[in-house]
């Protein structure tokens, strides 16, 4: 939850997991993909599950920040506290969740994805480090992604 008030992670914990269940959808196990905060927020979200909730997260040029002082520019936190709280680097969840992490060599968050990978008690399932931080490049992977996200 933002100082704002808004949370976009409890829209999708608290509205659109309910929404897909009462549409008969089995939500019992869930899997996330998301592109740039997209992405921090599938490792976020599948975290906070955990793995008896989250069958397996695609995290693709993941908005990582390893510390608040590198995300105050983007407003990604509202505080070092909140930067902390929030943070994913070494979340024993996320080592035990199929993860699948994606981040080209010229994106602006690849030095803070691969100290992300590193933080991690497992390696990823899968991990590629092609393209930029673009949706061309997101595009281009998408195909393998949602077949790993499938299998």
């Amino acid at each position: 939850r933002r100082a704002s008030g808004e949370d976009a992670g409890a829209m999708v914990l608290t509205e659109l997991l309910p929404l897909l269940a009462a549409k008969g959808l089995d939500t019992s196990k869930v899997g996330f993909i998301g592109w740039a905060m997209g992405g921090y927020g599938a490792l976020l979200l599948g975290a906070r599950l955990g793995p008896a909730r989250t069958a397996a997260i695609c995290a693709v040029s993941p908005a990582l920040y390893p510390s608040y002082g590198k995300a105050v520019e983007s407003g990604a936190f509202d505080s070092p506290a909140d930067a902390v709280r929030h943070s994913v680097f070494g979340a024993p969840a996320l080592s035990a969740i199929p993860l699948r992490v994606d981040c080209g060599a010229s994106d602006r968050f690849y030095l803070a994805t691969k100290q992300f990978v590193a933080s991690l008690r497992r390696a990823p399932s899968g991990v590629s480090f092609e393209g930029g931080h673009e949706v061309s490049s997101w595009r281009r992977k998408l195909p393998a992604q949602l077949a790993w996200l499938a299998s």
